[in-house]
């Protein structure tokens, strides 16, 4: 049966692209991501980024499964607080109050600091509807409300009840992110399980756009703030049920 959400995208000019769970499924398989090893190691396995350690703020490129940065393993500890800074709006964040399942520093070889943080889907979903209450402009919070997100492997889905022409109906952005999970791409929107894309202009493209750019905008501009200067994101893993962040 067609939802009647899919008939009116289809009516406005959006193009259907098959079902959103296959994508996905082809997209990870497509990634080969696994897990960041952060808890493994020790003094013969000290993992390292490319040909080298990336100096704080630089991308680095990340072997399967390792931090993006090279860490002295001892010096690896939990934190119960930790001093944030996104959108220019610094703020000392309780981990507990965060939703965390982990969050650690440690020092890294150049002398630099590290920090790591896990999540598991039922946190980082509290975490993305603080965000939005915290974060998104009274504009979007006239059209957009109840967010929520599905982990996918190197991708998530991100559900809100938006305020369309034909009423309060529930929409989903799918993200895709790049090899270091640091920026994404909007590759549809699914509805019902349906991916579409290509959509006209209209509310929904100016949304897609704004996601996009101000989403990117703040992953590269987010930072910890430590003693030693600021972390910017290195590296996001993204599982099932799982979300890694080293900052470096």
């Amino acid at each position: 049966m067609i939802n009647p959400v899919q008939i009116a995208m289809r009516m406005a000019g959006f193009e259907s692209e098959g079902d959103t769970e296959t994508f996905l499924v082809d997209y990870a398989a497509a990634q080969q991501q696994t897990p960041i090893d952060w808890s493994g190691l020790d003094q013969t396995n000290l993992v390292q980024s490319g040909d080298g350690v990336n100096a704080p703020g630089q991308a680095a490129a990340i072997g399967q499964g390792k931090p993006a940065v090279q860490v002295v393993p001892e010096t690896v500890s939990s934190v119960e607080t930790v001093t944030v800074n996104v959108q220019g709006q610094q703020s000392v964040v309780d981990v507990q109050a965060a939703h965390a399942q982990r969050a650690e520093q440690a020092q890294a070889t150049d002398g630099g600091s590290a920090f790591y943080a896990e999540y598991t889907e039922a946190g980082a979903n509290s975490l993305v509807n603080d965000l939005f209450v915290q974060y998104a402009t009274a504009d979007v919070q006239q059209q957009v409300r109840n967010p929520r997100v599905d982990l996918k492997p190197g991708a998530m889905v991100v559900y809100a009840e938006a305020n369309l022409e034909i009423g309060w109906q529930e929409v989903a952005l799918i993200l895709i992110f790049n090899e270091t999970g640091t920026q994404f791409q909007i590759a549809g929107i699914d509805i019902a399980g349906q991916r579409f894309n290509n959509p006209p202009a209209g509310f929904l493209t100016d949304l897609m756009q704004t996601v996009e750019t101000q989403g990117n905008q703040a992953l590269q501009n987010a930072q910890i703030v430590t003693p030693n200067g600021p972390l910017n994101i290195q590296q996001i893993y993204i599982a099932e049920n799982m979300l890694q962040i080293v900052a470096h």
